[in-house]
């Protein structure tokens, strides 16, 4: 990690499943952040994570409705669409709440790689160490996600041994 660098923390809190219809309807002025879209997929099979994204311009409604019209309606199966909101123990001003919303997304993307997003699977440009914490009806987001295990470099430290000796430094890889 590099050094100096705080950690910064994104919670989200989730909930759902709603139908297509339902998140469409869905009204109020916390309608930002991110989503995940599940169903029926010919190769993860039924209740896959299809789809991750973010509504930080445009409403949950205006996102859902996008990909409704683009690819929802021929689906072999209901989608169930999933709202994660930002969530803070502490006031966000809206470059603050647009960047965790961005971030957020950049770190479930790339470590998720849901199989119908094209972009965020190959890099991730999230250069802060940043821990994302998933709250409540994540369905199969995991608790965490964050790019610290990609900050680290592993040769900077040694492996310790339960006798308080070092022992030798970690063997390259092969």
């Amino acid at each position: 990690m590099p050094e100096g660098s705080q950690l910064e923390l994104i919670h989200i809190y989730w909930q759902g499943p709603l139908s297509i219809r339902n998140a469409m309807e869905a009204d109020g002025p916390t309608n930002y952040g991110v989503y995940a879209l599940y169903g029926t997929h010919d190769v993860f099979g039924p209740d896959a994570l299809l789809y991750v994204g973010k509504a930080d311009a445009n409403t949950f409604p205006s996102r859902i409705g996008y990909h409704k019209e683009e690819w929802c309606d021929p689906a072999a199966s209901e989608i169930a669409v999933y709202f994660g909101r930002i969530a803070s123990d502490h006031p966000l001003t809206d470059e603050q709440w647009s960047i965790q919303i961005t971030r957020a997304e950049a770190l479930l993307l790339y470590y998720l790689s849901p199989p119908y997003n094209e972009k965020g699977k190959k890099r991730m440009n999230v250069l802060m160490p940043t821990l994302v914490v998933n709250h409540r009806r994540r369905h199969r987001v995991p608790w965490c996600v964050s790019n610290l295990p990609d900050l680290v470099e592993l040769n900077d430290f040694r492996l310790c041994g339960g006798d308080g000796h070092k022992p030798p430094a970690l063997p390259e890889p092969s």
